[in-house]
């Protein structure tokens, strides 16, 4: 009760209206030295202590009532805050009082309305990340889970674990350390670098995971959210790639055993064709058994490119980098080169690569140059020059192969990298090829961290150029 008295602004205006009219009536007794009347008269005394009384309780009602109504009706409007919208607030006669009120309403209804934006905002980012088919795991910078969506697997994370930390929800070990080594920071990342389960750089140079649980397959990447000095996230991204993993296995198993299956004839048919065009010289049968051969060479390439290409996106063709040193190996090329251009009188020019060196698999860089400089010299007239050039930009090894044929428009830059497309069908049919060339030097590229693309050349053909790392380590299977 003492507390409520001393804490109570009534009571407070009050008491500090009595002790300042108190003050003043003794002025004025000391003043007017009326002490000994007021003494003579106890009427005039009681008279004089009740008008004092009565003026500071007015005073006081007076000032509490512009004062406590208004602060008395903006605690209510804050407390039912933000169903704020019918308590109004009491006009005052203080000025200072008014405006303090009009800034805190206008600050409230500002609030309101974007606490409106941001629910419905929570509520669709809810709905859209309940219905993504990839899982969701969103950690504060304390590691406490604050969101996961329900397409994340049971065997990866527990479910319902928001609020709990990360490695009490996480149950996959593997998923656990990459987690771990991702809250860590950049610099667990690089001293990660060595272990047998590191994690990869995809192209868009994030750190990645996969994961094989319970006949999943799962690739796992770690996004670092930082919306301000004060909140920092890190955002998990767990994607179910089971169906895509097991078609791939199929296609492989498919192209393998097609493959294989198709081998056996290819190589009877060229030995009864090869015998018998040796034994015949009549017209047109010999030109017929001439066709025979041309076309089971074509079946064999392509075969033989099925194999290898199925065999780079499976990441199981031997992979053995080692220092080239460009100038010898160029010098190869071109010998090995030489059977393609020779047949339409084509010349090929090798600009010198001086003492360059290149860490890459030499089968791998023989296949992929060979491949460009065949598919150059296929589309592009007789007695012209193919033109390869090698140089260094900044820590790439920079190839580029330039043709004087027709080009590419812009529109196929992208897709003759495709298996078995082909620009102008007729043209290709007439010309030869697989139809996996270009395939096989995208993959080879990829293989080596690196990237492939065709440009317009200098005179208006194709000009292909490919960016390798001078250093490449030896990537993982996927």
């Amino acid at each position: 009760m003492r507390n409520f008295f001393v804490r109570n602004l009534f009571v407070r205006i009050l008491l500090i209206h009595l002790a300042v009219i108190s003050i003043f009536l003794l002025g004025l007794l000391i003043l007017f030295d009326l002490f000994a009347t007021i003494q003579e008269s106890k009427f005039s005394f009681f008279l004089l202590l009740s008008a004092a009384l009565l003026l500071a309780l007015v005073l006081s009602l007076s000032a509490a009532r512009n004062l406590t109504v208004p602060l008395e009706a903006l605690y209510r409007r804050i407390k039912s805050f933000p169903n704020a919208g019918s308590t109004l607030l009491h006009k005052s006669s203080i000025q200072e009082m008014d405006n303090l009120s009009i800034a805190l309403d206008g600050l409230l209804h500002r609030l309101s309305s974007e606490l409106v934006g941001h629910k419905i905002e929570k509520e669709l980012l809810q709905s859209l990340l309940g219905a993504l088919r990839d899982g969701v795991l969103c950690l504060n910078r304390d590691g406490l889970v604050l969101y996961q969506n329900p397409a994340i697997h049971r065997d990866l994370v527990a479910p319902a674990s928001n609020g709990k930390p990360y490695f009490k929800a996480i149950v996959n070990s593997a998923l656990l350390d990459f987690v771990h080594s991702s809250m860590r920071g950049p610099v667990a990342n690089e001293a990660a670098a060595d272990r047998p389960e590191r994690e990869k750089q995809p192209e868009n140079g994030r750190a990645y995971i996969e994961i094989h649980q319970g006949g999943r397959h799962f690739r796992v990447q770690a996004y670092p959210v930082a919306a301000d000095p004060e909140v920092d996230m890190q955002l998990i991204l767990i994607q179910d790639r089971t169906q895509e993993y097991n078609a791939r296995r199929l296609r492989e198993d498919f192209l393998q055993n097609a493959s294989h299956e198709l081998k056996t004839p290819i190589t009877s048919i060229r030995g009864y064709a090869e015998t018998l065009v040796v034994r015949e010289e009549r017209q047109p049968q010999k030109s017929f058994l001439d066709g025979v051969l041309r076309n089971v060479e074509r079946m064999e390439a392509i075969i033989e490119d099925m194999v290898m290409i199925s065999s780079l996106e499976s990441r199981s063709f031997p992979f053995n980098p080692a220092l080239l040193s460009m100038d010898r190996f160029m010098r190869n090329i071109e010998s090995l080169a030489k059977g393609a251009v020779e047949r339409k009188s084509q010349r090929l020019v090798i600009e010198d690569s001086r003492e360059l060196q290149l860490e890459a698999d030499p089968l791998l860089l023989e296949h992929l140059l060979l491949n460009l400089i065949s598919n150059a010299a296929r589309y592009s007239p007789s007695d012209t020059t193919i033109t390869v050039r090698i140089r260094v930009e900044g820590a790439f090894a920079a190839f580029e192969v330039e043709d004087e044929g027709p080009g590419v428009a812009p529109d196929l830059r992208e897709k003759i990298f495709e298996r078995f497309f082909r620009a102008d069908a007729d043209r290709s049919r007439v010309q030869g090829g697989t139809g996996l060339g270009l395939s096989i030097v995208r993959q080879i590229t990829r293989l080596h961290n690196g990237r492939a693309w065709v440009d317009e050349g200098r005179g208006g053909g194709a000009l292909f150029k490919v960016l390798l790392p001078l250093v490449v380590p030896r990537p993982e299977s996927a």
